[in-house]
């Protein structure tokens, strides 16, 4: 991964918390942001080219044909669960 890069992602990063950034800055941002995720989601990709998973018959099978082997149907009634801000998670509410 480029040091630069994750310098400068880096740089606008703080610069976004403390100034602000302009339109060109943020378009800057958003296209770095997608260069560095799909650098990451590269080597993702090939850490997973070197894992193996032992089977319970004893074979070993690489782990992207064993996970589409296993991998679930998806279900479309799965509600999603409600989360509560974290703002105001674990906070007593006031009383008069």
């Amino acid at each position: 991964m480029d040091k630069d890069l994750i310098k400068r992602i880096n740089e606008l990063a703080k610069k976004k918390k403390t100034l602000g950034l302009n339109a060109e800055e943020q378009a800057e941002q958003k296209q770095l942001y997608a260069v560095y995720l799909a650098e990451i989601r590269e080597q993702f990709d090939n850490t997973l080219d070197n894992v193996s998973i032992k089977q319970e018959d004893g074979s070993v099978v690489p782990f992207k044909s064993a996970a589409k082997k296993k991998a679930p149907a998806k279900s479309a009634a799965k509600p999603k669960a409600k989360t509560t801000p974290a703002k105001t998670a674990g906070k007593p509410k006031k009383t008069p």
